[in-house]
């Protein structure tokens, strides 16, 4: 898959009867659809005052030259049975992008000893999951409470196992999310999200990371100190059994 991307001043948008649609509310995120793969995803940006737009295309559909100076005209063509209102948003720009997207398999471990990977590095978001810095943000929350200060060297490989078991069902989630988002239909087959993003977004926003490692850590030392307490008691049974033995013995 590749984008599109560009910027158009909001002040730009609002005198445009049909693009100004993309600016009547503050704040909102539009994500537009017309089959073979082709998105439009727009956002506002520095206080409402830019609309940053994403066009997600199949490289199939066109492979476009970042040195392209028509890059405009070919992102219209591309889009050309889009609303009107899309065509409108993307005849303003005064300078078009194109990026490629790139995903890679799911990672099986992001720890070796005591060095471990977050963010983009661990788990790489598509930009349809639209949460690459959010949970990257996660990441550093989870490892605030996994290796307070104080933490042992000696802990720290054990603890960055419980914080790949905290974090990677959850990231892998998002990260599956987000290609079935971008996803190409094909004729007859249309690809749906893994579900619908007001469902998405409860799963995303009422996480709560900070606790969810608390929880973790807390039946970690929990499962710990129960090995610590069965290992303590073998030892004393064997040592007791033993005196018995020598007791036994030396009787004889």
């Amino acid at each position: 898959m590749s984008t599109f991307r560009f910027l158009v001043p909001s002040s730009r948008i609002e005198k445009d009867p049909l693009a100004k649609m993309f600016i009547e509310k503050d704040g909102h995120v539009t994500l537009w659809g017309q089959g073979g793969g082709r998105q439009l995803i727009t956002y506002p940006c520095r206080h409402n005052q830019l609309v940053n737009a994403v066009a997600v295309f199949p490289e199939e559909l066109a492979m476009p030259d970042p040195k392209d100076l028509l890059m405009k005209r070919t992102m219209l063509k591309l889009y050309s049975d889009f609303s009107p209102e899309v065509k409108a948003l993307m005849a303003l720009p005064d300078k078009v992008m194109t990026w490629r997207l790139f995903d890679v398999p799911t990672l099986e471990s992001w720890s070796r000893d005591k060095a471990t990977l977050v963010g983009d590095a661990a788990h790489p978001m598509l930009p349809s999951s639209a949460q690459g810095g959010a949970q990257a943000i996660e990441d550093a929350a989870t490892l605030a409470v996994l290796l307070p200060r104080g933490t042992s060297p000696t802990q720290v490989a054990d603890r960055l196992r419980i914080y790949y078991a905290c974090r990677h069902e959850r990231v892998d989630f998002i990260q599956a999310f987000g290609r079935s988002v971008l996803a190409p239909s094909r004729p007859g087959r249309r690809v749906e999200p893994l579900m619908p993003y007001p469902e998405y977004n409860h799963v995303v926003f009422r996480h709560d990371s900070w606790a969810h490692a608390e929880q973790a850590l807390a039946w970690e030392e929990d499962r710990m100190y129960w090995a610590y307490l069965k290992v303590t008691a073998a030892g004393r049974f064997l040592r007791k059994g033993v005196g018995i033995a020598v007791a036994s013995l030396q009787g004889k």
